[in-house]
C-alpha cells in the first residue's frame, strides 16, 4: 500500500483584518496545492493530525516548549 502524507498549518489571523490581498492569495495558493495533491492521491483512508490547542492540554498540562524540525511558510506572521 502506497503512503502519502499532506500537511498544513493554520493561522488564526486569517479571519481578521489585516494581511495584504497579496498574502492572502499566496495562503489559497497553498491550500489549492494541498488540495489538488489529495484529490489527485485519491486516498482510500485519512487519518487526520489535528490540536484542539487549549481543549486538549489546559494549562496544567501545555507543553513549556515545542522542537520543530522543518517548515515551509507563506507569509508568516
Amino acid at each position: 500500500m502506497a503512503l502519502a502524507l499532506c500537511c498544513m498549518s493554520h493561522s488564526p489571523l486569517l479571519n481578521v483584518p489585516g494581511p495584504s490581498a497579496e498574502l492572502l492569495e499566496d495562503v489559497e495558493g497553498a491550500l489549492s496545492t494541498a488540495r489538488d495533491f489529495v484529490r489527485d492521491y485519491d486516498p482510500e483512508l485519512v487519518v487526520i493530525f489535528s490540536p484542539d490547542h487549549y481543549n486538549g492540554f489546559f494549562y496544567k498540562l501545555m507543553p513549556a516548549f515545542c522542537i520543530g524540525t522543518a517548515a515551509t511558510g507563506v507569509g508568516d506572521y
